[in-house]
């Protein structure tokens, strides 16, 4: 699982730690604002190995090679990490979450956390980009409208 590539970017695989760290040493960036995820909720159910790698694992990761360099992380989570029975919710309501996808991406949250006490956990609703061969909630309804 790697991210997409574009002008001025360079494509990064969440999978490799040592990639990761390469990167991070390059870079030597002051913040780094963490967006990438496997977002896809029906897949992270199915592959919850791949979730957990990817929306877990790899933050953890990237927050501690953020630190080693002296960088920040933001990082991208999700109303996923509630239970959805209630809200809207604030930062200090408990977290229940009732998926593998709310449930990595809860993990990622604490790695980050944990790993400086300046990072932060920024929980978002729907963030989405256009790319029409991209699988993110608005290009999926997209697709699934104009197949009827």
């Amino acid at each position: 699982f790697a991210t997409r590539a574009g002008e001025g970017l360079r494509r990064l695989d969440l999978l490799d730690d040592a990639a990761i760290a390469a990167c991070l040493r390059e870079a030597r960036p002051s913040v780094c604002l963490l967006s990438s995820a496997l977002t896809n909720v029906e897949r992270c159910e199915e592959e919850p190995a791949l979730a957990m790698a990817t929306n877990a694992r790899a933050p953890g990761v990237v927050a501690a090679a953020c630190r080693e360099v002296g960088a920040r992380v933001l990082f991208l989570s999700t109303e996923y990490v509630f239970d959805g029975t209630s809200g809207p919710y604030g930062e200090g309501d408990p977290t229940s979450p009732v998926s593998v996808y709310g449930r990595t991406k809860l993990e990622g949250e604490r790695r980050v956390l944990a790993a400086d006490p300046r990072n932060l956990a920024i929980r978002t609703t729907v963030i989405f980009s256009h790319d029409p061969a991209g699988t993110n909630f608005v290009m999926q309804l997209l697709a699934r409208l104009s197949a009827e």
